[in-house]
């Protein structure tokens, strides 16, 4: 718990993530979306904070090992920053296709 407490009161984009997610829990309760849509939902929520927080280890072992620029550390960080993009693609992904036809039946 002290690893998800930290995660969310000391890096930048922890804060940034939750409220986030709190807005597409929102939208979602709006929706009234079935189990299996709330299952898509939460699975790509928290792909992305498990992606998030393993980036942010990474980055803080690299700078641990060598706090100047090295061309080889910044492939590595640019791959675990590369990760959290493709799982916040993926979750974009998810809303849209789930949340999109509800929210316009909703408002059309």
């Amino acid at each position: 718990m002290a690893g998800i407490r930290s995660f969310f009161k000391k890096e930048v984009h922890g804060p940034l993530h939750l409220i986030l997610a709190l807005i597409a829990i929102a939208i979602s309760l709006l929706c009234g979306l079935d189990p299996l849509e709330w299952l898509f939902i939460l699975l790509s929520l928290t792909l992305v904070f498990v992606t998030e927080m393993f980036n942010t280890c990474v980055e803080r072992i690299m700078d641990y090992i060598n706090k100047d620029y090295d061309p080889r550390i910044k492939i590595i960080k640019d791959i675990a920053a590369g990760a959290v993009l493709v799982a916040a693609i993926f979750a974009i992904i998810v809303a849209s296709v789930i949340l999109l036809p509800k929210l316009s039946n909703f408002f059309f």
